[in-house]
């Protein structure tokens, strides 16, 4: 529901538009192709995709990944990070949830990349 009242128009969800959402601001900077087709078909022009704006927790986290990358001598990648390694721990018994991805890692590569609307 809009914050004014009422609900979400395809008008409201055009690329460079802020969209508040329970208290929460949006902003649209990109649309997909079928997307872009449907709003055309509506008569909506969408603007040229936007730059994503870098949250300062993600720039932090990149920081700090680079320089742990940079200073240590032998990096050995966790077993959910590579397919062989996995395989190996889990051959040798090891728990199933030591080898399941990191969720937080899976939230942080996903964030601020999908925001999905059924019109």
């Amino acid at each position: 529901p809009k914050a004014s009242g009422g609900d979400l128009t395809p008008e409201d969800l055009l690329v460079g538009a802020e969209v508040e959402i329970f208290g929460r601001v949006f902003r649209v900077v990109d649309a997909d192709a079928h997307t872009r087709e449907v709003m055309a078909a509506r008569g909506l022009e969408l603007a040229a995709p936007e730059e994503v704006p870098l949250d300062p927790y993600s720039a932090k986290r990149q920081a700090e990944k680079a320089h742990v990358l940079r200073t240590q001598r032998y990096f050995r990648p966790r077993a959910h990070d590579d397919d062989l390694a996995r395989h190996a721990a889990a051959k040798h018994g090891a728990a199933a949830a030591q080898l399941e991805p990191d969720a937080l890692r899976r939230f942080l590569e996903n964030d601020r990349k999908v925001l999905r609307f059924f019109l």
